[in-house]
């Protein structure tokens, strides 16, 4: 495997691959950091920033990168074998399963790389602006982006199991391309659509009833799995407090405790006079980070890396019987 890893890694910084997907995703960070600026790290908060950051890794990155690994994918295994360099290669003394072992575990260290010096770059770019970095917000990032990792490598895969069964390196790209488009865009369109028609309400629309389709339908597109993983970033904390007016005017507080839940805001109608005590109870959605929301969405995260042993599989089962003619 070791063998085969290294061909492919020499073969991809020679082919520029890892330098055309850094550029890329650096290239995507750009108009990240660009809104950033416009809008001072004083006047957003933690939950705002990681909200952008969570649209821009379900929407542009997982368009661009991710198609761009699913073409790598499904040119991997068919072009090697019309160049005729696949035959040459398994010549060598090196088994089937380890050349494409190795050329499989390349290709995701070509990502992995990518996105790590993207993660670099996002966290000193956000420190130039004056964004206060935490080490929890840091980590949410790390996050963030591992799953990006996940949900690419799915369609890398996706792209192998094509370069296995289609010979015409041409057709399988235009099949990539299609494929790509009904799994990024066409079959989430269906299935949202399906969702609001047996909700009862918009309501339960937008909360569980999309999350649960989600779910169940498209567990292909790793975009919407990674946003029902990222539902939860935030935490409802509601309070009841009891209040006196003091002769004074000023208003004590006389207990303040956490509740399960509460329904807004309710209290005696009108400014209560002096003595009186008033009763409220308010609710607010606090920053939790992406691990909180992802411990409510292990089975999203589970269906992700199932697609990608599955494609994986498929593919390198397929590539151990070739006729590489």
């Amino acid at each position: 495997m070791l063998w085969g890893f290294k061909l492919e890694f020499k073969q991809s910084l020679r082919s520029k691959k890892l330098i055309g997907t850094l550029l890329i995703i650096l290239f995507l960070y750009v108009p990240f950091l660009y809104f950033l600026k416009e809008e001072p790290g004083t006047y957003m908060s933690t939950r705002e920033i990681m909200a952008t950051m969570s649209n821009f890794v379900t929407g542009i990155a997982i368009f661009f990168v991710g198609m761009l690994a699913m073409i790598m994918g499904a040119t991997a295994i068919n072009s090697e074998v019309e160049k005729g360099t696949l035959r040459v290669a398994m010549s060598k003394p090196v088994s089937r399963l380890a050349y494409i072992g190795g050329k499989m575990l390349a290709h995701v260290t070509i990502l992995f790389i990518a996105l790590l010096v993207s993660v670099g770059v996002a966290i000193g770019g956000m420190a130039l602006i004056g964004i206060d970095l935490t080490a929890g917000f840091v980590w949410d990032m790390v996050l963030l982006n591992v799953l990006l990792l996940i949900g690419i490598t799915g369609l890398l895969f996706l792209g192998y199991l094509l370069s296995a069964f289609i010979k015409s390196p041409i057709n399988a790209l235009v099949l990539a391309l299609v494929l790509f488009f009904i799994i990024w865009k066409i079959a989430p369109a269906v299935v949202e659509y399906e969702a609001f028609t047996h909700a009862a309400s918009y309501k339960d629309y937008q909360g569980h009833v999309l999350q649960e389709y989600k779910t169940k339908y498209l567990f292909f597109d790793p975009s919407s799995q990674i946003e029902v993983m990222l539902s939860n970033m935030t935490e409802r904390t509601c309070f009841a407090i009891t209040k006196r007016i003091e002769p004074n005017g000023e208003e004590r507080v006389l207990e303040k405790k956490e509740v399960p839940n509460c329904s807004g805001v309710w209290g005696s109608s009108g400014y209560p006079g002096v003595g009186q005590v008033s009763y409220t109870c308010s609710c607010q959605d606090v920053y939790a980070g992406v691990g909180h929301s992802l411990r409510f969405h292990l089975v999203n995260l589970v269906l992700m890396i199932g697609t990608i042993i599955a494609y994986a599989g498929f593919a390198i089962f397929r590539f151990l019987r070739m006729d590489l003619r």
